[in-house]
């Protein structure tokens, strides 16, 4: 199976900061920076959230969009099924591991409804996504050290100037 091109990969990363981000900002998830980073690893990212008092399933549906928007940016981008599935679970381990453990907790979660609503939220927040994801990208590109930063400010402009921002319900994460 062909290795999944290192700039597809690297956009495809950059998709899932941005898909955590904006399926964030729908269901009132406070996001205090997005970050993709050359070096750790092939462009590895971060999201960090505001998640005290949130909803733990809106909480899960941020985790799993991530994935959601990454497998999907892949297979549009035709990149071998196989390789994309297990390069997208290797980006979502982390984010599957914080919702196994709130759900070990106690915490009232439905992972395969998380997984679904990110699903449903990814195609919805599409245009938004692909701003965060550009303009995380150019940030990538201008910093020497290859950090690209968004702050949770920044993240809120791109999105306001992609779309009218809805109140989020309890549809959109159950």
């Amino acid at each position: 199976m062909p290795p999944i091109d290192p700039g597809l990969w690297r956009r495809s990363c950059a998709v899932h900061e941005a898909a955590h981000a904006a399926v964030a900002h729908r269901l009132g998830v406070g996001v205090r920076h997005i970050a993709l980073d050359s070096a750790p690893g092939p462009w590895g990212g971060v999201a960090s959230l505001r998640t005290r008092g949130a909803d733990p399933q809106a909480v899960a549906v941020v985790l799993e969009a991530g994935a959601a928007a990454q497998a999907r940016v892949l297979a549009e981008a035709g990149a071998a099924p196989g390789e994309a599935a297990r390069r997208v679970a290797q980006g979502a381990a982390g984010d599957r591991e914080l919702i196994a453990a709130a759900v070990a907790a106690g915490e009232a979660i439905d992972p395969a409804a998380a997984r679904e609503a990110a699903a449903r939220l990814v195609a919805q927040e599409q245009d938004a996504i692909t701003a965060l994801a550009a303009a995380l990208l150019d940030a990538q590109d201008a910093d020497a050290g290859g950090l690209g930063l968004l702050m949770g400010e920044e993240v809120a402009a791109i999105i306001a100037g992609v779309r009218d921002d809805g109140a989020p319900t309890t549809e959109e994460v159950r």
